[in-house]
């Protein structure tokens, strides 16, 4: 537990400051273009990470899980060196299918995307090279380094793009130039740390390649229902609502998405190389014990910050975005409640790693981005982004339901249903205070903004002390 604590404080500052800048950006970039400008960038957003999907993620699962387990510093050379490569080839085949899929579609893009096009290939590529080299760092548990290569890649691509936005007079394009920037920088300062000391004689074993391979397919096709999980709506909104409704629903979306998702992804990135190298070091029981110990403490920060966006949605959006985007107040509750069933699903997800049962877990994430791909195309046209945003709840609901039935047949662990019970209860407490708050008190927005946080995690932690939780978790 220790262990995990350190290891999420090194990492902290890697989702902190994303977190916040990705925030910014929101507020400020909503309030220098309108709706369907806004919703180009968002475009290429999904783009990238559709980008990052196919031609890296893969492998960042594979490192992830291989390199922890690796029994010396010349045996994770050796891996870090195949990945590497096969990264570099991954690439290149996804820009070639990108580069055959744009010329398929032709005029049916929309033509300012179209001009994106020249500055938006190189940054795919640079950022993808950039993600693989963090990858094989966070594998490695290189903190220190993964954390400043992280920070540069997101402050640079802040500074230059707003740079270049109000020194220049660019658009859309300029934070695109901005991602290509702190790319091209930051991958050889990273570099030779990803790829360890030199090895010498010798090569990764065929067997382990082929079980890396095994591994690492499925993970892709899980990386890319995962993004139609998360980001198809954006597309099926742009073709069935047209720009301006897709453009507000992304930015109340990264409202609602970006504060849960950044505790999801310090969880992940933290927690993940460490859960297995207690699997592999220390055994069946004592991995059940971490997992209940990251689970607790998931619960005891990601509730809260749920129920929080949710009541105090109204003056948000109010502080954070502009006039023409503040119609999405209304669905920043239950995108907050998807990430936050997302989180918990993560949980599920890492004994399939355990026992190295992509496959399975592919079908989980099969069954839950059909189920949100059908809800979207029924409920989009009727009901436009606020369909979607209850879509992508039911989606996330059913990945959650479905990760913990198929775990259960191989793994099996104690949910902590106490602590769960006493953040409930503290968040429900919470969240009545906050709402009446920002009901009644004739305040500015901002001010219910930064009251309705301060006075609502006072509350929270109150009701958590009065029902004993430090405690219970100081018994364990």
């Amino acid at each position: 537990m220790r262990q995990m604590l350190r290891d999420l404080i090194a990492y902290l500052p890697t989702r902190v400051v994303p977190g916040a800048l990705g925030l910014a950006l929101v507020a400020i970039l909503t309030r220098l273009f309108p709706p369907h400008e806004y919703a180009d960038w968002a475009l290429f957003q999904t783009v990238n990470a559709l980008f990052l999907t196919v031609s890296i993620a893969w492998l960042g699962s594979s490192a992830a899980r291989f390199l922890p387990a690796a029994k010396s510093e010349k045996e994770a050379a050796r891996l870090a060196r195949l990945l590497a490569r096969w990264g570099a080839a991954a690439v290149l085949a996804t820009l070639a299918l990108l580069a055959a899929a744009f010329w398929a579609a032709g005029p049916r893009l929309p033509a300012t995307f179209r001009a994106l096009a020249p500055v938006a290939a190189p940054a795919l590529v640079c950022v993808a090279i950039t993600e693989l080299i963090l990858a094989l760092l966070r594998g490695r548990r290189e903190v220190g380094r993964y954390t400043a290569l992280s920070l540069w890649s997101t402050i640079g691509a802040f500074a230059v793009g707003l740079g270049l936005v109000a020194g220049w007079g660019l658009r859309v394009e300029a934070m695109i130039w901005g991602l290509l920037a702190a790319a091209v920088t930051a991958a050889p300062w990273g570099l030779r740390r990803a790829l360890g000391a030199p090895p010498g004689a010798g090569a990764v074993p065929a067997e382990t390649a082929v079980e890396i391979v095994r591994y690492g397919l499925p993970a892709l096709v899980i990386n890319v229902l995962t993004w139609a999980l998360s980001v198809s709506d954006r597309y099926l909104l742009e073709l069935m609502r047209g720009p301006h409704e897709m453009g507000v629903y992304a930015a109340a979306y990264s409202l609602a998405e970006r504060p849960i998702f950044f505790i999801n992804s310090a969880f992940l990135v933290a927690t993940t190389p460490l859960g297995f190298a207690v699997w592999e070091q220390e055994g069946l029981q004592r991995s059940r014990e971490y997992l209940a110990q990251l689970t607790r403490t998931y619960l005891l920060v990601g509730l809260p910050a749920a129920v929080g966006l949710g009541v105090l949605a109204v003056p948000l959006t109010a502080v954070l975005v502009g006039a023409q985007f503040r119609e999405g107040a209304d669905i920043i509750a239950p995108v907050a409640a998807g990430a936050l069933l997302v989180g918990l699903a993560q949980r599920y997800t890492l004994p399939f790693g355990f026992h190295k049962r992509t496959g399975a877990l592919m079908a989980c994430y099969l069954a839950a981005a059909a189920l949100n791909v059908a809800l979207n195309v029924a409920a989009i046209p009727r009901w436009g982004y606020r369909g979607a945003a209850f879509t992508t709840l039911a989606g996330y609901a059913a990945l959650l339901a479905a990760t913990w039935f198929a775990s259960r047949r191989f793994y099996t662990w104690a949910f902590p249903f106490a602590t769960f019970a006493r953040a409930a209860a503290g968040a429900a407490v919470m969240g009545a205070g906050v709402w009446a708050l920002v009901r009644w008190a004739p305040l500015p927005s901002w001010a219910l903004l930064a009251g309705g946080v301060a006075g609502g995690a006072a509350c929270y932690g109150a009701v958590l002390l009065a029902l004993g939780e430090f405690r219970a978790r100081a018994r364990t």
